[in-house]
């Protein structure tokens, strides 16, 4: 065995220029005159047994880190501080016994000593650093000083053997000083604390019931993150914050009770807590962050209380057993995937006072059945409803602002999915009525709403945008002449309408307006048209007659494509371009007239259509 007897001051300084003539090695360590009494660094790592003579003050940073075969070292009286790193890794170290004299441990000073089963920390210790302890899985018992002031943070991290502590009532600074000790059953803390550090006993799933001291105002985060043992817990009164991932990964609480006086729960609090079926919110909450309750898979129902602003992102995203919820008025916004993937949920209904659905929000709610949208939204962002196949009931509570709201997507309206609407008495709108009050109806309004019978537009509307009425189930529309615009496929595969009346005034029928309208059979277009765009009437099978405009001037790409009921067309003066596709698939059209001065045109078309009886009127 080799034993190493220190008898002479050395320091940390060793590689200044200023000192280094009068520096020597002995025993394998640096050593320095009488500068400081630091123990700076042993190279002869395979030491086993070390005394440390009075006359050192200081054992430095990384003194004997790595001397895997230490087993003993006798710290004498006057040793006042233990530096960082400095006995780390000395996994054959057994026992140790610490004179009054010392001050301070530091950081990582035993990091993964595995040998040490007990330590008794002298009273004359006010700090103990970060990791100093940490890693030291053997550890059974330790005895901390009554006037410790600073426990640094996870200082005894991934103690795994430590199953009680008691932290003396002189601790003003206590880190996250037990995370990892997952064989911890029973700690008691200063009663004078006002809060849970954090990270405090994250990972410390032998614990299974806490009591908080009289003055704790706040959790801090991660505090009890994966303390699995826990099966109920109560936060007391006087908590008035819960921070982030507090409780995350508490997979055996069934029951949390939160104590009125809670204003705030941080995000992702609760994720994970996959046992919990029951939570009861208190009125004096203000604020709830993202992800409180994901993955909360057994929760079955929460109320809202009244105070939140926001449901924020994915607030109970993958809680696969919840069937309802309640959203106060005082709801503002719903995050992104608040509700994603929330399998039970079936009804749900969203108050005036909520403005924006974001992107999925309701992705993946497959049994969601009914929703009532309240007459404050504004915005539906993409995806919102994706997966929502059970999607039968969409309850519009207010038709007006309704048709303000704005559809980030194709399929963003969840008329999409339940082809119906309802008035906010629960009765079915067959015939739908847009107020006079409505100056324009915005894109994708009432897409798919196969429910529909007739569609009645009050005078006093000025535009219909793209795609409005897209694959509605009407047969009739009536549509005022106040309207001046109407956008791209606004009234495309309506397969049911029979006739349309275009309103005075309108300039131009725009793209895909009434594509696959399969079932119009007459068209009245007035004579303010001048243009109609690419595939307006493409499919239109059953339309045998159409009055063209006298203004017209321009025909598109495919516009009467594949209106293979049209017979006969008329054109006018004002007339200059037709696309050369703009009948193709017309098989029964068998007489078009064009005027006098038109006969260049006219013999595109005889080109194109060999059956056909061209005529210069």
């Amino acid at each position: 065995m080799l034993a190493l007897k220190i008898d002479i001051q050395c320091i940390d300084k060793m590689n200044e220029p200023q000192y280094r003539n009068r520096m020597n090695k002995t025993n394998n360590i640096f050593l320095l005159g009488n500068y400081r009494k630091t123990l700076k660094e042993i190279t002869d790592k395979s030491v086993t047994s070390v005394t440390v003579p009075k006359s050192v003050k200081e054992i430095g940073e990384d003194a004997f880190k790595g001397c895997s075969g230490l087993k003993s070292v006798v710290f004498n009286e006057g040793l006042q501080i233990i530096g960082d790193w400095s006995f780390a890794s000395c996994e054959s170290l057994t026992s140790l016994s610490f004179p009054e004299t010392v001050t301070t441990i530091g950081d990582y000073a035993f990091w993964e000593c595995n040998g040490l089963t007990s330590i008794t920390i002298p009273n004359s210790v006010t700090s103990i650093g970060h990791c100093s302890f940490g890693g030291c899985k053997s550890l059974t018992s330790i005895t901390l000083p009554q006037n410790l002031i600073s426990l640094g943070a996870d200082a005894f991290y991934d103690c795994t053997g430590l199953t009680t502590l008691c932290v003396p009532e002189s601790v003003v600074n206590l880190g996250g000083a037990f995370s990892g000790c997952s064989g911890l059953t029973s700690i008691t803390l200063p009663k004078r604390m006002d809060s849970i550090p954090s990270s405090l006993f994250s990972g410390c799933s032998g614990l299974t019931s806490f009591k908080f001291p009289a003055g704790v105002k706040s959790i801090g985060d991660y505090a009890f993150c994966e303390c699995s043992g826990f099966s109920s817990f109560k936060i007391p009164r006087g908590v008035k914050a819960i921070g982030r991932s507090a409780f995350e990964g508490c997979s055996g609480l069934t029951t949390f009770e939160i104590s009125e006086g809670v204003e705030s729960i941080g995000d992702y609090a609760f994720k994970g807590c996959s046992g919990l079926t029951t939570l009861v919110l208190p009125k004096s909450l203000k604020s709830i962050g993202a992800g409180a309750f994901e993955g909360c898979t057994k929760l079955k129902s929460l109320v809202v209380p009244e105070g939140i602003s926001s449901i924020p992102y994915e607030l109970f995203s993958g809680c696969c057993n919840l069937k309802s919820v309640n959203i106060p008025e005082t709801v503002t916004s719903i995050g992104r995937m608040s509700f994603f993937d929330c399998e039970s949920l079936t009804i749900l209904t969203i108050p005036d006072s909520v403005s924006e659905i974001c992107t999925q929000t309701f992705s993946g709610c497959r049994l969601l059945n009914t929703i009532s949208i309240g007459k404050g939204i504004r915005k539906i962002e993409k995806g919102a409803f994706e997966g929502c196949s059970s999607l039968e009931k969409v309850i519009i509570t207010d038709i007006t602002s309704w048709c303000s709201i704005y559809f980030d997507g194709v399929d963003s309206n969840p008329t999409c999915l339940s082809h119906r609407i309802f008035d906010k008495t629960g009765s079915e709108i067959k015939d739908l009525t847009i107020p006079s009050d409505v100056v324009s109806i915005r894109r994708y309004s009432f897409r798919e709403c196969k429910g529909l019978s007739s569609l009645t537009i009050s005078e006093g509307v000025q535009s219909i945008e793209a795609l409005a009425f897209n694959g509605c189930g009407f047969t009739s529309a009536i549509i005022p002449d106040s309207v001046t615009e109407i956008g791209d496929g606004a009234f495309s595969n309506c397969t049911s309408l029979s006739a349309i009346k275009l309103p005075e005034g309108i300039t131009q029928i725009k793209s895909h307006v009434f594509e696959n309208c399969s079932r119009i059979v007459s068209v009245e277009m007035p004579n303010s048209v001048t243009n109609i765009g690419n595939y307006a009437f493409y499919g239109c099978l059953d339309l045998d007659k159409i009055n063209i405009s006298q203004k017209l001037k321009f025909i598109g790409i495919h516009t009467f494509a594949g209106c293979k009921t049209l017979q006969i067309i008329s054109f006018p003066n004002s007339i200059t371009e037709i696309n050369r596709t703009a009948f193709k698939g017309c098989t029964s059209l068998r007489k078009v007239m064009f005027p006098k001065d038109k006969e260049d045109l006219a013999k595109e078309f005889e080109e194109d259509f060999e059956n056909c009886t061209i005529e210069l009127v």
